[in-house]
């Protein structure tokens, strides 16, 4: 689902969003609409108060004068506008406190979700990203507003509605040429609104675009991660520059688009005048042939603003929403987008315990571009076996695990396991089997054992996990930690938390996956961070602990391929190489030639 901003939205597609909207906000929390709704009644009920009341009073001074009744008149008055007054401020503070920004942190947290959720590939496709970002955008307070400003947006049209039918019966009453002039400030504010937004229409891609960057750049000089890059290359200065230039192109922008709305909004005012004027004097000319009374000249001259304002109000607020729908439906459209579900196998592998996985004839290239990332690759892994894939930079070995976990699918041919597609099998039972360390894992700022333990933590054992981190090195850490396993890691959410080194937080994530205890094993360069000496001896530890499990060794150091039975050599997406250890030296190739590169370092 795509829009072009360029464009007003049309009224089909706003009544898409709005609904979209509220059933959200329904599933989450019903008792908003109680509260909304009564503010709604409520706003547009309060004008015909001062446009009753003071008729009455007038039509009693003029009439009986009797004082008591006039008092009478006044107090319910100042009681019904005090009351309307109280309960507007009352609902507003509560839809503003309990509900708005409640419901505003429940859609971004719905769209995080959306991301968990979504097919891996897509989280790195620039198309989805960019739809991830304008969605992120829309509901911020620049743009549509949020939850808070459709909501507001649409309740003042509800209540300009409510309010505009009941004035419209009190001008029928007295008159029809009252509707006729109020109906040309209607068509003029109209032309002038519509003109108004179609500018900031314009305008949201440009900023959308520049807020990207500029929030990029924000996050960076927030991130302590980019400190010690910051200050060794003074790159302070070069980022305060970029993110003033963002800022300066903002405020250009915003300042050339308030210089246009302004003449817009001169020329609706002026309208609005003239006709106001127009009103009177045609009323004051009824006063005058005593086609109507005083009190009814004070009714219809409050009415026939209340109409004004009422037409005017609703025609505002539905161009207001029209814009806001713009913003909003890029919400819409990033949170309905329909992808490939990796669910929908439904074979069952509860009970296996032995897995052989064959690449058969497999390539593969990324979404939008006709480039072969792998090229043919056919490469069986035998139950138990080790296998170690090596390569250069940008050969395809971290691609070749994607596929492997489904985070992708092959472009040609297939990859089996125990000799049927992996895409059959129920991917939750699919993905238990794994255990993988990426070279890009994350730790979180929880606690040591929840990172170790994620969805398991509440049965974990200590003890095992004690002795997981021993095993891969961390025993002596762990011991200098006053809060031991529940001391934090990083600062995010607790100032005393610690912050592990590079190698710490590889030891930890190999710790999580030997925790897993699936029966086939994959680390994909996740020792990168430990010089040669720690590699070779987590990699041996390893080794040890997984026993006869399938392993899969990434690694741009050769220290692994020792302690596998196969090795493959990919280079520029095929496999060219595949044997072992001593097999790959006997034929001086491309594994020959890098193991010598590497061990003169070494030697």
């Amino acid at each position: 689902m795509s829009y072009n901003i360029d464009k007003p939205i049309n009224l089909k597609k706003m009544k898409e969003i709005v609904l979209y909207l509220a059933k959200e906000v329904w599933g989450y929390k019903k008792t908003y609409y109680f509260v909304y709704l009564m503010d709604v009644l409520i706003k547009s009920m309060r004008p015909f108060i001062n446009i009753i009341f003071p008729k009455l009073i007038i039509d009693e001074l003029l009439g009986l004068r009797r004082m008591p009744v006039v008092i009478t008149i006044v107090v319910v008055m100042i009681a019904l506008n005090f009351v309307c007054g109280e309960i507007i401020v009352v609902t507003t503070q509560n839809l503003d406190k309990k509900y708005y920004d409640d419901i505003q942190k429940y859609l971004e947290a719905k769209i995080g979700l959306k991301i968990m959720k979504m097919n891996f590939e897509s989280t790195e496709n620039k198309q989805v990203l960019e739809k991830l970002q304008k969605a992120k955008e829309s509901l911020g307070e620049g743009f549509s507003g949020g939850i808070r400003g459709i909501a507001n947006t649409f309740s003042g049209m509800l209540s300009s509605i409510i309010t505009l039918i009941g004035t419209i019966g009190i001008v029928l009453i007295h008159s029809k040429i009252l509707i006729l002039l109020v109906l040309v400030n209607v068509v003029i504010n109209n032309f002038v609104s519509s003109k108004k937004n179609a500018v900031q229409f314009l305008n949201f891609k440009i900023l959308s675009s520049i807020s990207r960057s500029f929030n990029y750049f924000q996050v960076v000089l927030a991130d302590i991660r980019y400190g010690k890059d910051v200050r060794l290359y003074n790159a302070s200065d070069m980022m305060m520059t970029e993110i003033d230039g963002f800022y300066d192109k903002q405020i250009n922008i915003l300042k050339e688009q308030s210089t246009k709305i302004s003449k817009y909004l001169g020329i609706s005012s002026i309208c609005s005048a003239l006709t106001s004027g127009l009103c009177y004097f045609y009323m004051g000319y009824l006063a005058l042939n005593r086609a109507i009374g005083i009190g009814d000249f004070s009714m219809l001259a409050t009415a026939s603003t209340t109409f004004i304002d009422a037409i005017n109000s609703i025609l505002k607020h539905l161009l207001d929403l029209q814009k806001k729908c713009v913003y909003a439906n890029e919400y819409v459209s990033f949170m309905t987008l329909v992808q490939y579900n990796p669910t929908l196998g439904n074979r069952n592998l509860s009970g296996t315990n032995k897995f052989e996985i064959e690449f058969k004839n497999v390539s593969f290239r990324y979404p939008d571009t006709n480039i072969d990332v792998l090229k043919n690759i056919s490469l069986r892994i035998q139950n138990g076996q080790r296998l170690s894939i090596v390569g250069q930079n940008g050969s395809g070995k971290t691609t070749l695990i994607k596929l492997l976990c489904r985070l992708y699918s092959v472009s040609e041919g297939e990859i089996l396991l125990n000799g049927i597609n992996i895409l059959d099998y129920d991917y939750d039972e699919y993905i238990k089997k794994m255990t993988v360390v990426f070279q890009d894992f994350k730790i979180l700022p929880l606690t040591i054992k929840e990172n170790i333990a994620l969805e398991n933590t509440n049965n974990a054992s200590d003890k095992e996990i004690i002795s997981l981190l021993k095993r891969v090195g961390l025993k002596q850490k762990l011991d200098d930690l006053k809060e031991g396993l529940y001391s934090h890691v990083f600062k995010s959410y607790d100032l005393t938390g610690f912050e592990p080194s590079g190698g710490e937080q590889q030891k930890m994530a190999i710790a999580r996956a030997l925790y897993k205890n699936s029966p086939i094993v994959i680390l994909d360069e996740p020792t990168a961070a430990l010089d040669p000496i720690g590699e070779y001896e987590i990699y041996s530890q390893f080794n040890d602990l997984i026993g006869d499990k399938m392993a899969i060794y990434i690694s741009h150091r050769l220290s692994s391929c020792k302690f596998c039975d196969k090795i493959a050599v990919l280079n520029e997406g095929k496999l060219c190489e595949y044997g072992t250890h001593d097999e790959l030296i006997a034929c001086n190739g491309i594994y020959a030639n890098m193991y010598k590169v590497q061990a003169q370092y070494y030697i």
